[in-house]
């Protein structure tokens, strides 16, 4: 009466295997959510990167980032060109421009655009 039987014993096994089994898969979707986090963060912050490059030397049109593993191609284009000298306020000649930046890894892309502007001083 105190000893188990081989029915009890299979049962119990079984509700092992369940529990393990359902834990790995767990396991599998956090890590797969954890490489996509990873992803999209490198995304943003190398077409944040590209946006600061530009604002850095107005000639740049291709970066390379490395963040989390992966390497970012970042193509940034404009739309117009930034005045090199602030324009004097009252005139027609626009201080702005807008940038895009478009960041790529394995095929996912993020685009980020932002203006870049010369104000006069003062």
């Amino acid at each position: 009466m105190g000893a188990f039987t081989v029915i009890e014993s299979l049962i119990a096994v079984t509700l092992v295997m369940v529990i393990c089994l359902s834990c790995m898969g767990m396991i599998s979707f956090f890590a797969k959510c954890t490489k996509q986090d990873t992803l999209n963060t490198c995304l943003l912050q190398a077409a944040s990167s590209g946006i600061e490059a530009v604002r850095a030397d107005t000639s740049t049109t291709f970066i390379k980032v490395s963040c989390g593993g992966y390497t970012a191609n970042v193509n940034i284009t404009s739309l117009g060109t930034l005045p090199q000298t602030a324009p004097a306020m009252g005139l027609e000649t626009k201080a702005c421009v807008e940038i895009t930046s478009t960041s790529d890894i394995e095929g996912k892309k993020m685009v980020l655009k932002d203006f870049i502007c010369k104000f006069p001083e003062g």
